[in-house]
């Protein structure tokens, strides 16, 4: 995997788009030794949110299961209104982003990201 400084990045961003998109390497953006980002091709990101959309997926049964088990009842996703869902909605939107805001942006911006993003998953699918 290539490190590669932001200064250099940004004076190499075409070269570097190129190098990941059509010799499928893999980049590292650091700034003062602080690694901030990746680039990767765009197949691999793909496959990354497939991937954590299947865990997620996997999250919420293992929740459903431990629910059951517990004696508690699920609501089948027919039967919860619309409406209840479009009103949460923003809210949990505004939620997540005045959450994201707070967070320093080296402090695990990517896993604040998944987990805003099953966050608002969540309140969209009850």
């Amino acid at each position: 995997m290539n490190r590669i400084k932001t200064t250099q990045a940004r004076e190499e961003f075409g070269a570097v788009i190129n190098k990941v998109a059509y010799g499928k390497e893999h980049f590292i953006v650091h700034r003062r030794g602080k690694d901030l980002a990746a680039i990767i091709p765009m197949e691999e990101f793909q496959l990354l949110e497939e991937y954590i959309e299947k865990l997620e997926d996997k999250i919420y049964l293992m929740r459903a299961k431990e629910t059951l088990e517990e004696g508690g009842e699920l609501i089948p996703h027919e039967e919860i209104a619309w409406e209840q869902k479009e009103d949460e909605i923003p809210a949990a939107v505004h939620k997540e982003r005045s959450a994201r805001s707070r967070t320093p942006a080296s402090k695990g911006k990517r896993r604040n990201q998944v987990q805003n993003r099953a966050a608002l998953r969540r309140s969209a699918t009850g």
